[in-house]
C-alpha cells in the first residue's frame, strides 16, 4: 500500500514497542530513531532534478511547504547545514555530488550502486540507508519509480534496505558506516535455505514447518487457501490474480524481520506478489490487499474489513460498537483524509 512520508514516520516511532529487546528484531529502528530524533531536517535536492519529469519536483515543492523541513539543492549546503539531518530523495542521476555525502559502504557506479560486493544495476533498484551517527539518509535509486517503491514499506526498519522490483531483497547494518558482511541479510538466498515450498494453483506458500504442529494436514490447508481466494474473488468481483502469489509463513517475529524486515504480523508488497506473515493467520488477509492492487491504506483496509464482515454479521456488530465507544470520532473528516487511518483498532473499524 502507498504510504504517505507523515504515516510511514510515525509508525516507526509506535512499532518499536511491539518487539522483544534482546534478539535481532531489537535492532529495527534504532537508525530511524536517530534521524528522525532531530530539531531540524534539510530535504536535499538534487542539482539535476530540473532534467526529471515534474513528478520529483513537485515532492520537493511539498516540502518546502512543511514547517518542519528546509529545502535546498546539493550544492547550496554550507558548513552549518552539514550538521543538521540531512535527507537526500530522488534517482541517482539527478544528483550532481552525492559521492560527496555518502558513506563509505556505498558506491555510485556509472549503472547504479554498489553496497559491498552487492551490485544493483536494475531500473528498479533501490536503497534506503541512515548513516551509522544517524545525521544523514539516503532514499535513492535508478530511476524515480524505484525510489518509491521504497514508499510502500516502512523503510527506516534496518540501518539499509535494498528493494528490486518493488520487494526487499536485501537489509543490514553498517559497522562506523563500512559494510559489515556479517550483518548483511540477503533474504532471498536465507528464505531458499531455511523454508519449505509448497505449490497450489494460486500460491507459492514458503514456510517454516515450526508453524504447524505435527498433526495438521499441510497440504489440505494450503490447498484450502485456493478455495478461500476463490471465495474473495467470486464476493469482491475482483480479477483473477495474474501469477501466483508467493505467501512466506514465519514462525515468529524475529525470523519475520531478519528473513524480510519488515514489521508485525503481517506485511503484503502488492506489486511483487508476495505478502509475509507470522503463522498462516494472516495470509488470507494480505492476499486480498494483493487482489485489491495500490491504492489508499483507509480503503485498502475497509475492503478487507468489509469482506470479513459480509461473512460474519458479528464482526460487523464489533466494528459499529466500537467505532460508538469514541462519540468524538467525525466519520466524515475521517474518511475524507487517507492520512487519518494510523492502524488502530478504532482505523480498522471505521473503514470497514
Amino acid at each position: 500500500m502507498f504510504r504517505s512520508s507523515f504515516i510511514y514516520i510515525a509508525l516507526l516511532f509506535s512499532l518499536t514497542n511491539l518487539f522483544p529487546q534482546s534478539s535481532l528484531d531489537s535492532l529495527m529502528f534504532t537508525n530511524g530513531n536517530k534521524f528522525w530524533s532531530a530539531k531540524e531536517y534539510i530535504f536535499v535536492q538534487g542539482r539535476l532534478c530540473d532534467s526529471y519529469p515534474l513528478e520529483l519536483n513537485n515532492y520537493f515543492t511539498d516540502w518546502k511547504q512543511s514547517r518542519s523541513y528546509k529545502v535546498k539543492y546539493e550544492d547550496q549546503l554550507d558548513s552549518a547545514d552539514l550538521t543538521k539531518h540531512l535527507n537526500f530523495f530522488g534517482p541517482i542521476k539527478s544528483y550532481k555530488y552525492l559521492n560527496k555525502y555518502l558513506p563509505s559502504a556505498l558506491t555510485i557506479t556509472p549503472d547504479g550502486f554498489t553496497i559491498g560486493k552487492y551490485e544493483f544495476t536494475d531500473s528498479l533498484d533501490a536503497l534506503n540507508l541512515i548513516t551509522s551517527d544517524g545525521t544523514r539518509r539516503f532514499q535513492i535509486g535508478n530511476s524515480l519509480k524505484a525510489v518509491l517503491s521504497l514508499w510502500t514499506t516502512i523503510a527506516d526498519i534496518s540501518q539499509y534496505i535494498i528493494m528490486q522490483k518493488y520487494a526487499i531483497t536485501h537489509h543490514g547494518f553498517l559497522n562506523n558506516n563500512s559494510f559489515d558482511e556479517n550483518r548483511h541479510y540477503d533474504v532471498a538466498a536465507l528464505r531458499k535455505n531455511q523454508l519449505k515450498n509448497f505449490e497450489s494453483k494460486y500460491y507459492s506458500f514458503y514456510y517454516d514447518p515450526a508453524v504447524f504442529s505435527a498433526n495438521q494436514n499441510i497440504d489440505s490447508l494450503f490447498k484450502n487457501e485456493d478455495i478461500k481466494l476463490v471465495g474473495v474473488i467470486n464476493r469482491l468481483k475482483f480479477d483473477s490474480p495474474t501469477r501466483k502469489i508467493e505467501c512466506y509463513l514465519y514462525k515468529d517475529l524475529e525470523q519475520k524481520y531478519y528473513m524480510s524486515a519488515t514489521p508485525g504480523f503481517g506485511n503484503p508488497f502488492i506489486e511483487a506478489y508476495q505478502n509475509h506473515s507470522v503463522g498462516f493467520g494472516p495470509a488470507e488477509h494480505e492476499s486480498i490487499h494483493i487482489l485489491m492492487g495500490p491504492c489508499s491504506t483507509l480503503f485498502s483496509e475497509g475492503i478487507v474489513g468489509y469482506y470479513y464482515s459480509t461473512r460474519d454479521t458479528m464482526e460487523w456488530k464489533k466494528n459499529n460498537r466500537l467505532v460508538s465507544q469514541h462519540p468524538d470520532f467525525a466519520m466524515k473528516d475521517f474518511m475524507l483524509n487517507s492520512n487519518n487511518f494510523d492502524f488502530s483498532p478504532l482505523s480498522y473499524a471505521a473503514s470497514a
